[in-house]
């Protein structure tokens, strides 16, 4: 899974590459590299295969009953998957961030500077936080089906639907609701923004979304339990 992470960077090296472009600005080709695909589709689809596939696995391996008799809460189970949800996002952000540093200083796209690497590195600590709490949703919905298969296709109905609401409103979902944080400073080029950010409303959605997804995991945990 991690080797996605080089995939964008290596992309935007072509294609920069291709247009003969000798000196690009650096949140230009950060955009192409970690702020674009990675983010929108690459990345989500990814944290929520991982997702029910660990869920899955530990049921079908029986190990959720042996956990049952430990026994563990129902909502000390549901954030000990979050959390490694969260270290893969966290850590597949920081991987494309290295790639896009190499790909653009090595080639000669970008000037090596300590405030260029620096932004690229908080915009990718943010967006991999902001990536595992918006897909909460997905993670419930593993928990709460037997099978991985409806889990798996509603992941890439789910990533698909935050990246073509975006345009639409900002705040019906939260992968969009994600967007709207990291774009507040409008310092992304080529990410349009149709409507007026409102980070308060963003973090609303988000926190809504996983209240309701937490709150119909831990139920259906308890009946199985």
């Amino acid at each position: 899974m991690f080797f996605a992470a080089f995939l964008m960077p290596v992309l935007s090296v072509c294609y920069f590459g291709y247009l003969g472009q000798t000196e690009v600005e650096p949140a230009q080709f950060y955009k192409w590299s970690a702020f674009g695909y990675t983010t929108w589709i690459i990345l989500p689809v990814i944290l929520g295969i991982f997702a029910v596939m660990i869920v899955y696995e530990e049921k079908r391996l029986q190990i959720v009953r042996q956990i049952w008799l430990v026994p563990v809460r129902e909502e000390c189970y549901f954030i000990s998957k979050f959390c490694m949800v969260l270290f893969l996002s966290v850590g597949f952000m920081m991987l494309a961030a290295v790639a896009s540093v190499l790909g653009s200083v090595l080639p000669g796209f970008v000037p090596f500077r300590l405030e260029d690497v620096a932004y690229l590195f908080e915009k990718c600590m943010e967006i991999g936080v902001l990536l595992a709490f918006a897909m909460l949703p997905v993670l419930a919905l593993a928990m709460v089906q037997s099978s991985y298969v409806l889990p798996v296709c509603m992941t890439v109905v789910y990533a698909l639907a935050g990246f073509f609401l975006m345009p639409v409103n900002m705040y019906l979902h939260p992968i969009t609701s994600m967007g709207a944080v990291i774009m507040r400073n409008k310092d992304i080029p080529g990410l349009i923004v149709t409507q007026e950010i409102h980070v308060g409303k963003a973090f609303l959605c988000i926190a809504v979304w996983d209240m309701i997804s937490f709150g119909i995991a831990n139920n259906q945990l308890s009946r199985k339990k």
